[in-house]
């Protein structure tokens, strides 16, 4: 188990593909939103086959889902096949010196750069210590990122629907842990570099970012549909 995910980790560095230009189909794709009946969301419009949301009042992962939106304005809802959801409680847990705290995570918007569009979430500590966590959502393909053979290794499939999640905390301190709670079901590939109390019945898991290692890639793919 420990050397496939040390293969796993070099897979993602060293993959050889070049992901293509991303083809938003949407203008503005990053929106803030009432997204069904939930107000302060921001919806992404990364491909036409992958738009996801997060709840900015939560400070959490909504949904992902294929087709687009309904509605017009500043009011909108999902239309479309939904791939996952988020969880509207106990999504974060922050450890100090190896003990849980009650961290206070706070929204801090979106940064467009690059292309892309991270979100920004601020957290404070009991002790007034304070850091980011960062996250950039995108669509990719496996074939993207890896080739045939870790394909075959990671039991991906060509052509699948890929949501990537990367995130980062910056300026974490030496002596704290994050934990970002994730679900994954209905997913057929899932790659992190990171997760532990991976639990195979409910289908979720923790992504985790800590000192040394503050940088975590989440991908969950979807069986494509067929052309008819």
């Amino acid at each position: 188990m420990l050397v496939r995910l040390l293969l796993a980790l070099c897979a993602l560095a060293l993959a050889p593909q070049t992901p293509r230009a991303p083809q938003r189909p949407r203008d503005p794709w990053v929106q803030r939103c009432n997204l069904d009946g939930r107000p302060r969301m921001v919806v992404f419009a990364l491909d036409a086959d992958m738009y996801c949301a997060y709840d900015a009042q939560l400070c959490s992962f909504f949904a992902a889902w294929k087709g687009g939106l309904a509605g017009s304005g500043s009011e909108l809802s999902i239309e479309g096949k939904r791939y996952t959801s988020g969880f509207d409680d106990h999504t974060w847990e922050v450890y100090q010196a190896g003990k849980i705290v009650a961290a206070d995570v706070r929204w801090g918007g979106y940064w467009m750069h690059d292309g892309v569009c991270t979100l920004l979430y601020e957290v404070f500590l009991p002790d007034h210590t304070h850091f980011q966590v960062r996250e950039t959502p995108e669509f990719n393909r496996p074939e993207e990122l890896f080739n045939e053979e870790q394909l075959g290794d990671f039991v991906l499939f060509q052509g699948d629907d890929g949501l990537r999640r990367s995130f980062f905390a910056a300026g974490l301190p030496q002596d704290v842990r994050v934990c970002i709670r994730m679900a994954f079901s209905g997913a057929r590939g899932k790659f992190v570099e990171a997760m532990e109390r991976e639990n195979p019945d409910s289908r979720e898991g923790w992504v985790v970012l800590e000192p040394g290692k503050p940088l975590n890639n989440a991908l969950l793919f979807w069986k494509a549909e067929e052309s008819k």
